[in-house]
């Protein structure tokens, strides 16, 4: 559901979700339960789940519905703000040219 930026880690106890390089969530299983903390945008979510696997379907979730960053448009691709901003360049040209 992610995109390739994020990988996650795991070990028996243990699950981290990276974004890049750095840690964006953990998933620590305690005694019957599991505990979630979620990092993101300058903010700390805590939380609890049944096991490890729903916890980290509930993190993916969680991301993907804040517009986490999905994978990116094809490098030739121009973003919606570099047509914009060609637009006002070509309309600028065009009207300097009239003169």
């Amino acid at each position: 559901m992610l995109g390739p930026a994020f990988k996650w880690n795991d070990s028996d106890d243990m699950s981290v979700l990276f974004l890049r390089y750095g840690s964006v969530a953990t998933i620590k299983r305690r005694d019957g339960w599991v505990e979630v903390e979620i990092n993101w945008a300058g903010r700390k979510v805590r939380g609890s789940d049944g096991s490890i696997r729903l916890a980290r379907r509930g993190v993916e979730r969680w991301i993907a519905a804040r517009g986490g960053p999905h994978e990116k448009r094809r490098p030739h691709e121009p973003s919606a703000e570099m047509m914009r901003k060609r637009a006002a360049e070509d309309a600028l040209i065009a009207l300097v040219r009239r003169r």
